[in-house]
C-alpha cells in the first residue's frame, strides 16, 4: 500500500544531477533470469519466461540457446487449462518468428486450433482476437483470417452486453490494420445495446464503447453518445471521451469538450488536456491545469483526487515541486501511482539522472516497480550499476526476470577469443 507523502523524499534528491560513469558489466543476468524463472508456480508463466530466456541467449550469440527453448516448449506442453494453453503458444510462436518464421507458425495454428476448441464463445473470442493481434505486422493476412474467427465467437456469445463487449475489444484489436473493419464492428456492437434503455448498465456499457470508439471514427461516437439518456452518465461519458482523444489528438479532444456543459466535468476533462498537452506546450499546459483546479472544492472526493492527480502530470513538466504538493493531497493508491509513473516516464526523455533519482527516493515499492519497467532501458543505457540495484529490489518475479533480460541487453557482448 502506498503511505501517505511517500514521494516527500524525492524533492532533495532533484537538487543535484552529477552524471555517473558507466560501471563494469553485471555478470550473469540471463543465468539469475533462468533461475528465477524455475521458481516461478504456473507452466504457462515459466514457459513465456525460458522462451524470452532463450531469445536473449541467441542474441548474444550462445549457442546453447536451443536447451533453453526446448525448456519452455516442455513447460508449454505441461500447461493443461484450455485457454492459457492456446495463449501460451500463441507466445511462444511470437517470440520464435524472427529466427524461424515457419516452425513459428506451426506454433500459431496450434494455438488457433486450441483457441478453436474453447467450449464458452466469450473464451474464444478472447483467445482468437489476441492471437490474432500477436500476428499482426508478422502475417497480416492470418491476422485477419483469425481475427474473422473471433468475431464469428462473439457474435455467438448470448448476452447482449457481453457480445457488445467483446465485438467492441474485437474492433480495438483490428483498428491498426483495418480502420474501416474496425468501425462496422463498433457499429455492430452499439447495435446489440439496446437503444434506450434506462438500465445503469447499458448505459455504463454503451459509453465505455463511445470512449473505445472516438478516437477511429470520432463522428458515429458522437452520435451514439447521444443515445446515453442520462443526462449525468452522457456527460460523464464526453469527458471520458476527452479522455481518450486528448493523447492522440488534441484538436479532437477539445472540440468534444465543447459539449461538455456541466463544470465540474469540464474540469476534470481540462485536467486530462492539461496532461496530454504538457510535453509539448508546457505553459498553456500548466495555464489549464491552474484553471481546472479552481473547481476542487466543489467536487466529490473520488473526482478532486482525479483533478490532481491530472493536474500534477500537467504541472510536472515546468513547476515539479508543485506537482509534487499536489499528489501530496491525493489518497488514491492507483491515481498517485499513476501520476508517479506519468511523471518519470516523461522525465527520463531529457534527464534520466533525475529520474533515477526519484525512482531511488520513492519508498513505495509499487509506484517505484511500475514506473522502472517502463524507463528500464533508458535507465540501464545511463547508468546500469544503479539501475541494477533498483532491479535486485523488485517484488515481482515476473518482472524481475523481465528487467534482467533489459540489463542483459544492455550489456556488451562477450568477445570471442582470439586465436
Amino acid at each position: 500500500m502506498l503511505k501517505r507523502h511517500w514521494w516527500i523524499c524525492v524533492v532533495p534528491w532533484l537538487l543535484g544531477g552529477a552524471a555517473s560513469a558507466q560501471p563494469a558489466p553485471v555478470p550473469d543476468l540471463l543465468a539469475q533470469a533462468e533461475s528465477e524463472a524455475g521458481r516461478l508456480r504456473e507452466p504457462a508463466a515459466r514457459a513465456v519466461a525460458l522462451a524470452d530466456i532463450a531469445m536473449a541467449r541467441r542474441q548474444r550469440g550462445e549457442a546453447a540457446w536451443d536447451k533453453t527453448w526446448a525448456q519452455a516448449m516442455q513447460q508449454a506442453q505441461q500447461t493443461t487449462e484450455p485457454l492459457a494453453a492456446a495463449l501460451t503458444w500463441r507466445g511462444l510462436a511470437a517470440r520464435l518468428w524472427p529466427v524461424a518464421p515457419e516452425q513459428a507458425r506451426a506454433l500459431f495454428d496450434k494455438a488457433i486450433t486450441q483457441a478453436g476448441a474453447l467450449t464458452y464463445a466469450a473464451q474464444k473470442a478472447l483467445a482468437l482476437r489476441e492471437i490474432g493481434r500477436a500476428l499482426l505486422g508478422l502475417d497480416d493476412a492470418l491476422a485477419r483470417t483469425t481475427m474473422d474467427q473471433a468475431v464469428v465467437a462473439a457474435r455467438a456469445v448470448q448476452a447482449p452486453i457481453f457480445r457488445a463487449a467483446a465485438l467492441r475489444d474485437l474492433a480495438v484489436a483490428l483498428a491498426p490494420l483495418d480502420r474501416a473493419a474496425a468501425g462496422k464492428l463498433l457499429a455492430e456492437a452499439a447495435g446489440a445495446l439496446p437503444p434506450a434503455d434506462p438500465d445503469e448498465n447499458v448505459q455504463l456499457a454503451r459509453s465505455e464503447l463511445v470512449v473505445q470508439w472516438c478516437p477511429i471514427d470520432l463522428a458515429a461516437a458522437l452520435a451514439e453518445a447521444e443515445l446515453i439518456g442520462d443526462a449525468p452518465f452522457r456527460e460523464a461519458c464526453y469527458r471520458r471521451m476527452c479522455e481518450a482523444l486528448a493523447p492522440v489528438s488534441p484538436d479532437q479532444a477539445m472540440l468534444v469538450m465543447a459539449r461538455v456543459h456541466d463544470p465540474l466535468q469540464r474540469a476534470l476533462a481540462m485536467a486530462a488536456l492539461a496532461a496530454a498537452l504538457a510535453p509539448t506546450q508546457p505553459e498553456t499546459a500548466a495555464g489549464m491545469a491552474r484553471a481546472a483546479l479552481a473547481s476542487a472544492a466543489k467536487m466529490t472526493d473520488a473526482d478532486r483526487e482525479t483533478l490532481r492527480a491530472e493536474a500534477a502530470v500537467a504541472l510536472a513538466a515546468g513547476a515539479l515541486p508543485e506537482a509534487l504538493e499536489l499528489l501530496k493531497q491525493v489518497t488514491d493508491e492507483k491515481l498517485v501511482g499513476d501520476a508517479f509513473r506519468r511523471i518519470v516516464v516523461r522525465m527520463v526523455r531529457t534527464d534520466p539522472g533525475g529520474a533515477l533519482r526519484m525512482l531511488e527516493g520513492v519508498a513505495d515499492w509499487e509506484a517505484r516497480e511500475d514506473a522502472l519497467m517502463e524507463i528500464l532501458p533508458q535507465l540501464a543505457q545511463f547508468d546500469l550499476t544503479r539501475t541494477t540495484a533498483l532491479v535486485n529490489g523488485l517484488l515481482s518475479r515476473q518482472q524481475r526476470i523481465r528487467a534482467l533480460l533489459v540489463l542483459a541487453a544492455a550489456q556488451p557482448k562477450k568477445e570471442s577469443p582470439q586465436p
